[in-house]
């Protein structure tokens, strides 16, 4: 079963400049510091056969096998292969035996001391043949990783297969994700999601004596974050199941579930060595990074509704908002008020459209409508300052009496949004209005502090201590005043 949302046409205005870096790197690094990796593990394994040191772990290995607590389902799997696989099959359970090696580090299964000896003093030349070998370094093993081992193993591959695979996920998904997002976003999620699948890896294969490597968990990411990024905007999606290939228009979320429950099917039935497991953490991993992004402003949601192969109902919402905003400039306000309904039913997330629906609702003082305006408004998501702060003028400007039937949540995300902006000022006369909710009174005190402790940081110490002492006037008994005697004492 294979799912791939198809990109969009590529413009100038959407290229996908980090994505194409991306892809640079991967093929980069295959194709250069990878590119002898076989050639000197084989060149390492020839000199264990030639050594006599594969000879020594093999006889190791076989009294290892003979310990009455070796594992039984092993043998009898073991039991079943033909007897021309068997020496195959033991030589990789081997690999991956953990105790065995841990072990024969300490000189168990050896037949003698001398034995053990010989083979600490072969080791070391495999060893430093094998220093070369990238992948036997910069891949991420499932316990004791070194922290660049989280990035360098998101850049390796095993195959050229395993690279195209993963490149053509990337491109696709990189032609979605990061125009929303922008180039340094998009480069930190792939990065932190990379990050987040190689830790659900672990979790999984904790104890095995394996490693990981591969973009998947990072591409993963981009699928999660495509998810939430898109929301319930409607997308084209190419699906291919066995000789079935079509594609349909559906919302980027439905694919969330779908993503995630594959990855979870195939970890609890599959024999395969993929990561399944790196995926599902990855796809998790970008949804949350997403959301974040999605709370705080980092969305650029003008970019997802100005697409050419939506073109049409782009143009036509443009277009009721220009006819609209003309009617509202000549308090036409029927006429203003159809053309804006047509455009915010066209384009739901604009935030434009939302505004200037409220300023005509206001305009003909149709009290019915501005309540559920404003609220519309201030839930929407922005992706500039100055929508932001239209938010702030908008609290500020509505009648006192709507303001307790505002949720005190959206009223409480709109100052923690301001202050990580670094609208201070804005965010410091909203709170005259917000007081009066009776919802948010409890929490004036702590707004109030962190209000001064933004300012302290930006280094206005005399607008921080007016904050602080308004703070003990109106909140003496508060947690929080006490912390204000504090700064105020240290001045």
């Amino acid at each position: 079963m294979l799912i791939l949302p198809l990109h969009r046409p590529l413009t100038r205005r959407n290229f996908p400049w980090l994505t194409a870096l991306l892809v640079v790197i991967n093929v980069f690094v295959f194709f250069g510091p990878q590119a002898r990796d076989d050639e000197r593990r084989a060149a390492a394994e020839q000199y264990a056969q030639d050594s006599g040191l594969a000879k020594l772990e093999s006889d190791a290995y076989a009294r290892y096998r003979q310990q009455a607590d070796s594992d039984p389902a092993m043998q009898e799997e073991e039991a079943d292969l033909p007897e021309s696989m068997r020496a195959w099959a033991r030589y990789v359970a081997m690999q991956s035996d953990r105790r065995f090696w841990e072990g024969l580090e300490q000189g168990q299964w050896f037949a003698s001391p001398e034995d053990w000896q010989r083979w600490q003093s072969l080791d070391v030349r495999r060893e430093a043949l094998l220093a070369d070998v990238v992948t036997e370094h910069h891949a991420l093993p499932s316990s004791d990783a070194q922290p660049e081992q989280y990035l360098s193993s998101i850049f390796l591959h095993g195959s050229v297969e395993h690279l195209l695979g993963n490149m053509l996920f990337l491109i696709a998904l990189g032609l979605l994700v990061e125009a929303p997002l922008g180039a340094l976003r998009f480069g930190l999620l792939y990065l932190l999601g990379g990050i987040g699948a190689g830790l659900a890896w672990q979790a999984e294969m904790s104890g095995e004596l394996t490693s990981a490597l591969g973009a998947s968990g990072a591409i993963a990411a981009l699928m999660g974050a495509f998810c939430v990024v898109w929301g319930w905007r409607r997308v084209r999606l190419f699906y291919w199941f066995f000789v079935v290939f079509d594609y349909v228009r559906a919302p980027a979320l439905w694919l969330l579930p779908i993503w995630l429950g594959w990855e979870l099917l195939q970890m609890g039935f599959s024999d395969s060595q993929v990561a399944y497991s790196a995926h599902a953490g990855g796809i998790v991993s970008g949804a949350l990074l997403a959301f974040a992004l999605r709370q705080t402003g980092g969305i650029r949601t003008h970019w997802l509704d100005d697409s050419e192969d939506e073109s049409q109902p782009a143009q036509r919402a443009e277009a009721e908002f220009k006819r609209g905003q003309a009617a509202l400039g000549q308090l036409q306000l029927e006429t203003a008020e159809v053309h804006l309904a047509a455009a915010q039913k066209l384009a739901p997330e604009r935030f434009d459209v939302a505004l200037a629906r409220l300023r005509c609702a206001q305009n003909a003082r149709r009290s019915e409508w501005i309540g559920e305006r404003v609220i519309r408004v201030l839930d929407l998501p922005v992706s500039t300052v100055d929508e932001l702060l239209a938010k702030a003028r908008v609290t500020t400007e509505i009648d006192a009496a709507l303001l307790p039937t505002l949720p005190s949540k959206t009223l409480e995300t709109l100052i923690q949004q301001l202050l990580a902006r670094g609208e201070i000022e804005a965010a410091l006369g909203l709170l005259p209005r917000l007081q009066t909710h009776p919802e948010l009174q409890a929490q004036m005190p702590m707004l109030r502090l962190r209000i001064a402790l933004r300012l302290r940081e930006s280094l206005a110490h005399a607008a921080a201590r007016r904050v602080l002492q308004s703070l003990l006037d109106q909140h003496p008994d508060s947690p929080q005043a006490q912390k204000a005697r504090f700064l105020l004492e240290q001045g």
